[in-house]
């Protein structure tokens, strides 16, 4: 609320240069809506890790400085809110148009990644990924953290763009063995052969680090990659049967 500092449900609808928002559900008995967010200026900030216990948040943040927390339902229902208003936040400029289209749909990580300085940030006991005690199918696993939870981690400080990145990191950290699968979702994804199917970007897969990734531990020489071999535009993707 603008003035008590809590959270209210509304009805929010997207316009090309707007954000409106109503009490009651579409609006309609309503003659005018409650507030309006104008885009133009705006930055989003998506995920957004300011709230601990609130993952879902997304930022706006207007050009006049004023911040706009908006929390949704869903992982997938906040990355498609917040796919569509940083289109019609950018939608007069064309330029940025094609760099966003270029980046959801390229694959290109840093030349040369650290996964030790990786390691060590998500081991920080400040902005480090947040361990939290996990129930799966009646077993209890402490200090864990989800699938979900670490691509939106490296999202958030900027070691992947996208959410493939992520997953694509997060697999070679469970390659390298500084992150294991804990419980039966995570682990039985560990089965398939591509080693891109074998972490899972799920709210329900649970991971914790593996003994060798304790930050006491950690040999300071790291593990650097080169993923010059991973990097490039996909031309083209989607399902075919395989013999």
């Amino acid at each position: 609320g603008h003035i008590v500092r809590n959270w209210k449900v509304r009805w929010f609808v997207l316009l090309q240069d707007k954000l409106l928002y109503y009490k009651i559900e579409g609006g309609k008995k309503e003659p005018s809506p409650k507030g309006r967010i104008l885009l133009d200026g705006c930055t989003i900030t998506c995920p957004c890790l300011e709230y601990e216990n609130r993952p879902l948040v997304i930022k706006l943040k207007t050009k006049t400085n004023t911040d706009y927390f908006l929390e949704c339902c869903s992982r997938e229902e906040r990355d498609s809110w917040a796919l569509d208003i940083t289109g019609a936040i950018h939608a007069g400029h064309p330029v940025q148009v094609q760099e966003l289209h270029r980046k959801k749909n390229s694959f290109k990580l840093l030349e040369n990644i650290s996964l030790h300085h990786i390691v060590e940030k998500m081991c920080d006991s400040s902005t480090g990924i947040k361990l939290t005690r996990n129930l799966e199918q009646g077993s209890r696993y402490k200090e864990t953290f989800t699938g979900s939870a670490l691509a939106d981690w490296l999202i958030s400080n900027s070691f992947a763009v996208s959410r493939f990145e992520a997953v694509t990191l997060a697999s070679m950290l469970m390659e390298e063995n500084f992150i294991r699968p804990v419980g039966a979702r995570s682990t039985e994804a560990t089965r398939y052969s591509d080693i891109s199917e074998q972490f899972l970007d799920d709210s329900t897969a649970l991971y914790m680090f593996a003994e060798s990734s304790n930050k006491n531990t950690i040999s300071k020489q790291g593990l650097q990659f080169n993923i010059s071999e991973l990097s490039g535009t996909i031309v083209k993707q989607g399902f075919l049967v395989k013999q």
